[in-house]
């Protein structure tokens, strides 16, 4: 019962209107850019009308998801749902390993409640394990194979077969290549968790430091394959873009200036989070004066959200997006202490109150979900402008736009983007700065023939109204997007 009800749940919330909500948008487009140029190119990066970018550093999202995205493309070809699918098994398969930590962690009663904890709690600013599933982004991958390789390695603990440690050194390198910033709480949490045992149960280091140690090492390796793969003649300049984005994402000191009230509410709930599970760690080593195995991975999750929501709040740029991981954590470790409450107030069998507890929690999320994906749900007219690019603009026209979501919706191969730098300028006068859009973006560079706008270049205001109104004509509109064509001269 338990897996059905998790998988029946979580697919209805994953694929409900799955090609209308979210809009396409920024990030999934460069993704999606990235994998229609493996299959076309035949290199892994991107490709614009000014250039072919191999192992473009802007593809933040790494070939655990590009290469399963590409082969999506080359089979079902272009298109939202096909693209979006991918990501949506990586979502069923993690819920499955979600329950299954979770039932490591308590057993499978309290182990139900905490899964569907993690399912149903209701999103803060658009954010949630199910509804970044619905997308082309790493996190959620990357949360499926990272929470693999813990688990394996928990059972690690009191099994001898290499095979488990084998497989948690490949799922947890592949999860934290999908989204090097998920790396951020869990690596130090298992680092300081080897640590610890060492004190308490020693083994020899070299076995204790295996699975982390090759799983940093594969990370390692595709970072510097991604610094000396490109031609030499683009290394400097990926380079100083890699260092630019981290300046301007993750090493931003802001000792929480930068967060909005979206921010302090992750950081309340990782808080709560942490709070419960330290008093229950405490309260059981002074009662037994050891910690069990399901305790040393309850440990490992604790240090996780503490170190990893002291960085969101002192270091980040402090965007909710970026405290997916240990939002789930958090929502795990709850379920816990959630479950023991419903269970001292209600006077019915222990297995009556889970089953009953775990069917409300079901049915509050897919109302919860349905209901915000049916409230926010329009169309954002992006296929609509697809297919008139693909009927009506010369295939060798160069379309400048900000949406690089349209590339891979398209046969059109020619469009040209503003350079990270300008979207990195964008979010520092934005967040850091908070003054108006000053980009200095010269959107006649690439000579286009057409401007492409959307709600996010209008937003950033990177293309000149004055210039759009007197060099260009409107000729065509559908829902966000608006396409310029050049006036002859």
């Amino acid at each position: 019962m338990p897996i059905p009800l998790i998988i029946i749940t979580s697919s209805i919330i994953l694929l409900y209107k799955l090609d209308l909500f979210p809009h396409p948008w920024f990030d999934e487009g460069y993704s999606t850019n990235a994998a229609r140029t493996l299959v076309e190119q035949g290199v892994y990066g991107t490709y614009t009308s000014e250039r072919l970018l191999p192992l473009d550093p802007g593809v933040s999202t790494g070939p655990t998801v590009i290469l399963p995205l590409a082969l999506s493309y080359a089979v079902l070809g272009p298109g939202i749902v096909q693209s979006r699918i991918v990501v949506v098994v990586f979502a069923l398969i993690g819920v499955v390993i979600l329950y299954r930590v979770a039932v490591y962690l308590y057993g499978p009663q309290a182990g139900l409640i905490a899964v569907m904890m993690a399912i149903s709690f209701p999103t803060i600013d658009n954010i949630s394990y199910l509804l970044l599933g619905r997308q082309v982004l790493g996190e959620v991958p990357g949360i499926a194979l990272i929470m693999l390789g813990l688990l394996l390695w928990f059972h690690s603990w009191d099994r001898t077969q290499a095979l488990w440690g084998f497989v948690a050194v490949v799922a947890m390198g592949l999860g934290i290549i999908a989204k090097i910033q998920l790396a951020i709480g869990i690596i130090p949490a298992i680092f300081l968790v080897i640590l610890a045992r060492q004190i308490k149960q020693p083994i020899p280091w070299i076995k204790a430091f295996t699975v982390l140690g090759i799983s940093v090492g594969l990370v390692a390796m595709w970072m510097i394959f991604q610094r000396l793969g490109p031609p030499e003649a683009l290394r400097a300049e990926f380079a100083a873009t890699l260092t630019e984005a981290g300046k301007t994402h993750f090493l931003a000191p802001s000792f929480g200036r930068f967060l909005n009230r979206y921010g302090f509410m992750l950081s309340g709930v990782a808080g709560l989070a942490a709070a419960t599970t330290a008093w229950r760690l405490i309260g059981h080593f002074r009662l037994t004066h050891r910690l069990d195995n399901p305790q040393w991975a309850e440990l490992t999750f604790l240090l996780s959200v503490l170190i990893s929501t002291g960085w969101f709040v002192i270091l980040s740029i402090g965007w909710p997006r970026y405290m997916i991981f240990t939002l789930v954590i958090s929502l795990l470790l709850l379920g816990r202490p959630l479950w023991e409450m419903l269970n001292r107030s209600i006077p019915l069998p222990i297995p009556y109150v889970t089953v009953g507890a775990a069917l409300l929690l079901a049915l509050f999320a897919l109302g919860s979900n349905i209901r915000l994906i049916g409230v926010s749900v329009d169309d954002s007219g992006v296929t609509q402008m697809a297919r008139y690019i693909d009927n009506q603009v010369p295939a060798n026209a160069v379309i400048e736009s900000w949406a690089w979501e349209i590339d891979a919706l398209t046969t059109h191969r020619e469009y040209h983007h503003p350079h990270q730098f300008d979207l990195y300028t964008a979010i520092q006068q934005q967040v850091q700065e908070r003054q108006s859009f000053n980009i200095g973006y010269d959107m006649l560079k690439a000579n286009p023939d057409y401007i492409l706008t959307n709600e996010f270049s209008d937003c950033t205001q990177i293309y000149d109204p004055d210039i759009l109104s007197s060099e260009f004509d409107c000729v065509a509109e559908f829902g966000l997007y608006s396409l310029y064509k050049k006036v002859p001269n």
